[in-house]
């Protein structure tokens, strides 16, 4: 049915290369994807070849669709190579795409592909080789991004530093970030302390969180403002 679909309504491929791959016509499969619907069936493509350990195969059909399908190809190319445990080649992929305004989902991709594998200290260096214009266009995200990589790599007290110094020129913006690290360090209270006195929203959301973390439930509990009084802090905002 879908076979006689197809030539009048070309958007059903990626149904129908999934129907082909489930019942195990590769044959079939790849001649839909070299042809007029490849961009649709591609992947569907690649994904069978991975299956069944012909990686190489896989990564050409990847690689031609990246010429041919921009940023999407090049999200499943990253993802495909992350796979295969080839890491700084999977991010050398999205790298041109970066410091572009379409390229931002892929860069923090990449982000958390370096965190997964254990190398939040290579994912700083990717943030901290960015260039000027972009972190000054999008300064806010990358600055909980490094603070967050920071922690991930157990450098605390820098990342504490960085918080603070943030607090200090934007008052009420960074306490719940900071009072995370704080408490990452072993510094509980001093989290606690500031979060209490904090003006910033969800600051109490905090609070419960960081007492949970540490099995303090009833305190964790009655930290959280009733609805009312939540409710009337929202109108006052």
């Amino acid at each position: 049915m879908l076979g006689q679909v197809l030539p009048v309504v070309p958007h059903v491929a990626w149904l129908y290369a999934d129907l082909l791959a489930g019942q195990g016509r590769i044959d079939r499969l790849h001649e839909l994807a070299a042809g007029e619907h490849a961009q649709l069936a591609r992947n569907r493509y690649a994904e069978v070849l991975e299956e069944q350990g012909r990686v190489r195969e896989a990564e050409a059909v990847l690689r031609e669709a990246l010429e041919a399908d921009g940023r999407h190809a090049r999200w499943r190319l990253m993802t495909f190579l992350a796979r295969q445990g080839r890491l700084d080649e999977a991010v050398d992929v999205g790298r041109p795409t970066y410091e572009h305004a379409e390229g931002n989902l892929l860069l923090h991709e990449a982000i958390e592909l370096l965190i997964r594998a254990g190398r939040p200290e290579r994912a700083l260096e990717l943030v901290d080789g960015l260039g000027a214009a972009y972190v000054d266009a999008h300064c806010d995200v990358l600055r909980h991004t490094r603070l967050r990589l920071l922690a991930k790599a157990g450098r605390y007290a820098e990342g504490i530093a960085e918080a603070r110094a943030l607090s200090e020129r934007e008052p009420g913006q960074w306490d719940t970030t900071l009072a995370w690290l704080l408490d990452l360090d072993g510094r509980t209270d001093e989290a606690l302390d500031l979060l209490r006195s904090s003006t910033e929203h969800g600051a109490h959301r905090a609070v419960a969180e960081i007492l949970s973390r540490h099995g303090r439930y009833a305190e964790a509990v009655a930290a959280i403002p009733t609805v009312p009084a939540q409710r009337e802090a929202w109108e006052r905002r």
